[in-house]
């Protein structure tokens, strides 16, 4: 209900803008600007409870089961998942993620970075995952906040990834709470 609430406010919002525009300027937003605003309000996700928000590449097939928010990327060789994990910190909360949306089938982690968090986190972290096929890429991060940790995990076909890795970026990046905006 109320990511409705919000997809109607971001509505109203650009109808309120396209007739500013009209009055204000004395001249009509053209259609290309109006095209932007719409895009723009269909590819962000506010999660139902208001935990979170991200922009959704164009293509990008986004669902929600429960309380996973699952992507698919065009080509279907990259999914991702976005979940919040209850008072842990980001480690254990990117494996309980793992866990419950199984991305990962093997525990054993490449690599561990410590990251510069955005503004809605107190800490980033990113770990890697090693695979039984080299050919496939696992990685989950975790953005930790007071008495909770929003996880994305990635999982993808590696060639796929790194053609894709600007849109890969652009979740993450886009990714804040939605209380903050």
């Amino acid at each position: 209900m109320k990511n409705a609430m919000i997809l109607v406010g971001l509505w109203v919002g650009i109808i309120l803008t396209a007739y500013a525009l009209v009055y204000v300027d004395g001249g009509g937003p053209t259609p290309g600007q109006l095209a932007l605003l719409e895009r723009l309000a269909q590819r962000t996700y506010v999660d139902t409870e208001g935990r979170f928000q991200f922009e959704a590449p164009a293509g990008w097939r986004v669902s929600e089961d429960d309380d996973v928010v699952h992507l698919v990327g065009p080509v279907e060789e990259i999914e991702a998942w976005i979940l919040v994990i209850e008072d842990m910190g980001a480690p254990r909360a990117i494996e309980i993620a793992c866990e419950r949306t199984d991305p990962c089938p093997e525990k054993t982690f490449v690599s561990f970075e410590e990251l510069p968090p955005p503004a809605f986190a107190d800490r980033k972290i990113r770990i890697t995952y090693e695979t039984d096929d080299k050919e496939v890429l696992i990685y989950g991060v975790g953005f930790v906040r007071p008495g909770e940790t929003v996880v994305l995990l990635v999982r993808g076909d590696r060639t796929a990834c790194m053609q894709r890795i600007g849109e890969l970026t652009r979740i993450e990046e886009s990714l804040t709470s939605a209380a903050s905006e």
